[in-house]
């Protein structure tokens, strides 16, 4: 939905913040029973912005503004507005509980809908059309990057399973696969922890959170247009492995974390991450190469730290050295391998 409903000739940001609640319908300091139950509203969502010079300064204010939009309760002013609850939801919480309950929508309808207005003629424009308009479509020296990209990540790839539960990473792996990063050259073994056949995850030159990563696609494409229907669904399913992963070291955490007491239950809640694309130089592109964030969601609204004063201290974050971001690549390799071999088995048992 979101390639309908936009264009590769535009700035966009795509953030989905992560941000979930559950709504109770119980009085404060009690908890929630069959009388009683949870109204659960982890739905995800996702904005889609389009951008303008200078709306946001600096370019990562736009996330802290999105995060004001969120799923959570708000307190209310009147014991006639709050019930026997005690809140109400805030006006974007009930905006997204009416339209949660509306009949679904075809995609069709929904972009019939929406692309009425003369400034969105050019996102009716088909998938085909787009594809060709990505910006890295017309590049030579790109498209030869991304057939290098292929070769160079389906072989890493298969090395790379090769070598998963060895203690040790061979020199093969170590020295002798790279990746275009369009325009910029990185070493697999330094950045790399997966590949499937159309995408890879990066670990993050300068990550805003731990375990920041990046899914990419393989070949070189600037705008999520650029993408065959064969590689959109091949993003998915990395999407999903890359989250399993992140739950995983996530748990860990938690459970190293120490014991469990009344405030902090043994089995830990469900994560949110948060999940951005920033398509155009007005949306903070900054390399060529479509690449999504995927970012564990702070719950106190740090998504990107806090407001940077300008785009110089942006820039000013130091970078990790290979060393360091090979570690955390090494660490996460076998577990990419541990939760894909889990979905492909569960895959070919519901055949």
């Amino acid at each position: 939905m979101s390639r309908r409903l936009t264009h590769p000739g535009a700035s966009f940001n795509f953030s989905s913040p992560g941000d979930t609640a559950e709504l109770r319908s119980t009085t404060a300091g009690t908890h929630a029973s069959a009388d009683e139950p949870t109204t659960n509203n982890n739905h995800a969502y996702l904005h889609i912005v389009e951008r303008v010079p200078g709306d946001f300064t600096p370019n990562n204010m736009i996330y802290h503004q999105l995060q004001r939009y969120h799923l959570a309760p708000a307190p209310s002013t009147t014991a006639a507005e709050a019930g026997e609850g005690g809140a109400v939801p805030d006006p974007f919480t009930a905006l997204v509980t009416a339209l949660q309950q509306q009949p679904a929508q075809s995609p069709e309808e929904a972009s019939a809908e929406l692309l009425t207005a003369e400034d969105t003629a050019l996102a009716a424009a088909t998938a085909a059309e787009k594809l060709q308009r990505d910006p890295l479509a017309s590049k030579p020296d790109a498209q030869a990057h991304a057939a290098e990209n292929l070769r160079q990540m389906h072989a890493y790839a298969a090395a790379s399973v090769a070598n998963t539960t060895s203690s040790t990473i061979t020199p093969e792996i170590e020295d002798g696969y790279r990746f275009t990063f369009y325009p910029f050259p990185i070493s697999a073994a330094v950045s790399i922890p997966y590949c499937s056949q159309h995408f890879c995850v990066l670990v993050n030159l300068k990550p805003i959170a731990p375990n920041h990563l990046m899914v990419v696609p393989i070949r070189c494409v600037s705008t999520i247009h650029g993408l065959t229907e064969e590689e959109v669904d091949d993003w998915g399913r990395v999407m999903w492995c890359t989250i399993q992963v992140l739950e995983h070291l996530r748990r860990q955490r938690y459970s190293e974390g120490g014991a469990a007491s009344s405030a902090t239950p043994a089995v830990p809640p469900a994560g949110n991450y948060s999940i951005a694309v920033q398509q155009g130089s007005l949306a903070g592109q900054t390399v060529d190469h479509l690449h999504v964030h995927v970012i564990p969601f702070d719950p106190q609204g740090k998504l990107a730290g806090e407001p940077e004063a300008d785009e110089a201290e942006q820039r000013r974050r130091p970078p990790r050295t290979p060393t360091v971001m090979q570690a955390e690549t090494d660490a996460l390799r076998p577990l990419f391998a541990q939760y894909t071999a889990a979905a492909e088995s569960s895959s070919a048992a519901g055949l």
